[in-house]
């Protein structure tokens, strides 16, 4: 068995998967076990959609999740049978997407004030 690790520019677009295909294809004999990261400036790209999620821009968010939905459909079209995945890869993200959005409509709302039981207080009290 060996190890195939893949990442960054050599998967930073079709060309770049189809090479990666070939070189595990030669390799078959050894048992690959293939590793692949994500497609280069990717990880860049969700630090960036976490900074605007943390800022609370929903649109920013948005914005984010649809250009990364849109790289990752581009590069599956231009490779072989890319095509027939794009239904369930589209079918998890519209869920990703009404989580990001639940999640915000949560942060968006005031917390609620609960009334502390009687006799309870904070700080010091006198004697």
């Amino acid at each position: 068995m060996i190890v195939c690790k893949f990442g960054g520019t050599s998967v930073a677009d079709a060309a770049g998967i189809s090479r990666l295909v070939r070189i595990v294809e030669a390799r078959l004999d050894d048992r690959p076990l293939v590793v692949v990261s994500a497609l280069a400036g990717v990880t860049d790209a969700l630090l960036a959609l976490a900074r605007a999620a943390y800022a609370g821009d929903a649109g920013a968010v948005r914005d984010a999740l649809d250009a990364l939905t849109r790289r990752h459909a581009s590069v599956a079209r231009q490779l072989p049978g890319g095509e027939a995945a794009l239904g369930p890869i589209q079918d998890d993200l519209e869920e990703l997407g009404g989580e990001v959005e639940s999640i915000f409509r949560r942060m968006s709302r005031p917390a609620e004030l609960v009334p502390s039981p009687a006799g309870a207080s904070c700080g010091a009290r006198g004697s």
